[in-house]
């Protein structure tokens, strides 16, 4: 299984699964609520990104779409690279 969230030992897997599952995760707080992940010494700071592709990824929405906790609390909101969000 591929360590997403090194602090807290939380997979690819468990994320997509949380994603996925009845009533999945739609933002980086509900990841968090149903995987423990964010929570450690590191509070986010190196999962953060790699949920945040993994969501995009597995919702079919652009990096920028994914928020934090619904609505309009938008994590990025530009691309960083051309060609890269």
């Amino acid at each position: 299984a591929r360590i997403i969230c090194r602090c807290e030992m939380v997979s690819e897997a468990e994320i997509v699964k949380a994603i996925h599952s009845t009533l999945g995760a739609k933002d980086l707080d509900g990841v968090k609520r149903r995987t423990g992940s964010q929570m450690g010494r590191c509070q986010g700071g190196f999962c953060l990104s790699r949920i945040t592709e993994i969501i995009s990824r597995e919702r079919g929405i652009s990096m920028i779409e994914v928020t934090k906790n619904g609505s309009s609390s938008f994590v990025l909101d530009s691309k960083t690279r051309e060609g890269i969000v």
